[in-house]
């Protein structure tokens, strides 16, 4: 998901907490020179392909994925759906999904959910509220004035072997028959209250994503894997270490990697993930990136003062991100001309927009 306002203006405070120069953060309102990749610039870049995404094969994503120009759905799936009652699997939305996009020649990818971004939905199943996995989830961070959502405990080893599980029965019955699947993003914000009472650290929760998406490899032999990777706990702003050494670790492992949000020079992704992907281009089996719902709506080109239009997330995921695909909302420019670009006034401050 699209980094929330509430962290980016945390970001322009801690930069002055830091000491850090505001200047270090212009990268989103002023492309570097040495970049060479403004839009409207030409490339010989090949273009990324254009994936659905949707958070279930409804009517409305069947019908953009009869289009010619569409290869295959990226949907979501959540662990509680998936795993009802421990140890009792349910695949047969997967199945159905699978079927219905086979019949139409296309591919199906899965996003496996176990974080959410609203407090009625909490996507870890309800076994794990019980002592052994210390209640299995806990409640994070959201917009200020919002309540939040909720995040599977993968820093529990207890919690963990239950994922990691339920990743080995997915492979055993989809491995091969779909063409990736991909784990939540990395990026995960609690109050020091809850840190505290679940024993979460930043490291406990980098290694377990680690072991996770490591799992998933090795139980998936043929289809993509891939990590969501754009921000690590604690390191926003920080010394760039561990977003470095993730990167190589998913190149040592074959692993995929991409991100929820394709946000044109965004100042917090351009200082952690984004410039490790042209990096790793040839490292990596796959990399992709996402338009998501608060990238078109949310967030805004300053040389237009209107939001990113469908060219502008192409030609920056081909040309400074160069990766091999983007999975597209439903309600997003590639699919609906009806999304207009909403001329408003940009944020200010460090990193945010025009002083």
């Amino acid at each position: 998901m699209a980094l929330p306002l509430y962290f980016l203006l945390l970001s322009a405070i801690s930069l002055v907490a830091t000491g850090q120069s505001p200047a270090q953060c212009d990268f989103q309102w002023q492309p570097p020179n040495s970049c060479r990749c403004a839009l409207n610039q030409t490339s010989n870049n090949t273009a990324p392909a254009n994936w659905l995404y949707s958070s279930e094969l409804n009517s409305d994503a069947l019908t953009i994925l009869r289009r010619p120009d569409t290869p295959g759905a990226q949907i979501i799936y959540n662990w509680k759906q998936l795993e009802p009652t421990e140890g009792q699997y349910n695949f047969s939305q997967i199945e159905a999904d699978l079927s219905r996009v086979e019949s139409l020649g296309k591919n199906l990818w899965i996003w496996l959910l176990f974080q959410s971004y609203n407090r009625s939905r909490n996507p870890t199943p309800g076994y794990l509220n019980q002592s052994m996995y210390n209640n299995g989830s806990v409640m994070a961070l959201g917009r200020p004035g919002e309540p939040g959502g909720w995040v599977a405990m993968q820093w529990n080893a207890h919690v963990r072997a239950r994922f990691q599980l339920l990743l080995t029965k997915l492979a055993e019955r989809f491995d091969g028959r779909i063409y990736g699947i991909n784990l939540d993003e990395t990026s995960v914000q609690l109050s020091p209250a809850v840190a505290k009472a679940s024993a979460f650290s930043p490291k406990a929760w980098y290694d377990a994503e680690q072991e996770n998406i490591l799992h998933a490899r090795r139980a998936f032999s043929s289809s993509h894997v891939v990590q969501f990777v754009n921000f690590w706990p604690g390191e926003l702003y920080s010394n760039d270490a561990v977003m470095n050494d993730s990167f190589a670790f998913y190149a040592e492992h074959g692993i995929g990697f991409g991100g929820p949000d394709n946000i044109p020079w965004n100042c917090p992704y351009m200082t952690n993930s984004y410039p490790l992907y042209s990096q790793y281009k040839n490292k990596v089996p796959i990399r992709i990136t996402s338009v998501q719902e608060p990238d078109y709506k949310d967030y805004i080109n300053p040389q237009t003062n209107s939001t990113f239009t469908k060219d502008e997330f192409i030609q920056f995921a081909r040309d400074y991100l160069q990766v091999d695909i983007i999975f597209w909302a439903v309600t997003s420019p590639l699919y609906n001309a009806a999304v207009p670009g909403r001329k408003r006034r940009p944020l200010t401050g460090p990193g945010l927009g025009p002083n």
